[in-house]
Order: C-alpha cells, then sequence, then structure tokens
C-alpha cells in the first residue's frame, strides 16, 4: 500500500479501508514517512491505528531514503501514529537496486540500527523486525 500518497486514489481512504474491509485482507504492508508535517503524519500513518479496529495489521518498511537516522525518537512517533496497527517493521526496500555503490554496507548498518532502535524502544521492544526486500538474486549471495 501507499498511504502517504496523497494525490493518488490512497487520498482517499474511507474507499481504500471499504475495500480492505470487503476483500477480507488482514496483513498490509507500507513504508513508514515521518516529517515534520503532523497533519502529513497523521494522514501517513495514522491511518493504521483506524486499520487495527477492523483486524487490519500492517508491516511498516523503513528505509534511510526517506528515514535517517533511524532512532528511538523516530521509531516512537511510528509506533504513536501506527497505534495498535503496527504488527512489524521490515528493513528497506529493494536498496540493492538504490545506485548507492556502498549498498550492501549501507543496508547492513542500517538493517542494524533499525533493530536497535526497535529494540531500545519500550513500546516496539517486542515488535518482529524483519529483513529487507532484495531485487537482484545476485544480491542475496
Amino acid at each position: 500500500m501507499h498511504l502517504h500518497y496523497l494525490d493518488t486514489v490512497y487520498g482517499n481512504y474511507a474507499l481504500i479501508r471499504q475495500r480492505l474491509i470487503d476483500s477480507g485482507i488482514r496483513h498490509v504492508r507500507d513504508g513508514a514517512t515521518v516529517t515534520t508535517d503532523p497533519v502529513f503524519n497523521a494522514l501517513a500513518l495514522g491511518h493504521f491505528a483506524d486499520l487495527a479496529t477492523v483486524g487490519i495489521k500492517v508491516d511498516l518498511i523503513v528505509d534511510p531514503r526517506s528515514i535517517k537516522p533511524v532512532t528511538t525518537d523516530t521509531i516512537t512517533a511510528i509506533q504513536t501514529l501506527a497505534g495498535n496497527g503496527l504488527e512489524s517493521f521490515e528493513g528497506p526496500n529493494e536498496y540493492d537496486i538504490s545506485g548507492d555503490s556502498q549498498w550492501v554496507q549501507t543496508l547492513r548498518s542500517y538493517q542494524q540500527d533499525l533493530y536497535t532502535a526497535v529494540k531500545q524502544t519500550a513500546s516496539t521492544k517486542t515488535v518482529p523486525v524483519l529483513a529487507p526486500s532484495l531485487v537482484q538474486s545476485a544480491s542475496v549471495s
């Protein structure tokens, strides 16, 4: 999902919510985006707390292209906004095709920082931290 793409159909939260309910989907994946704009943050992440009331949970991707550095303050903000909708955190999405020539080192370091920040935050220490996703099969080796 992309609930933070407010200028697309995702901006019609009532429609998206109803379609998710109608489909029977219970787990979604989206990017964690936290800005200095509290209204945007509430729209981008706050809807996950509402979705939890109808049994839908979210895996939130935390990525250095949108959140850097990842800190306990950032994790707390994400958890506060997503509320009971937060099911898991996931490392960066498809970072092996980011164009970062040092992507392996960047990804490894960022994933470690994400894990540490999640586990050091009282409200998220039991929340699972999932591995990042990769595109190229050669990136796994």
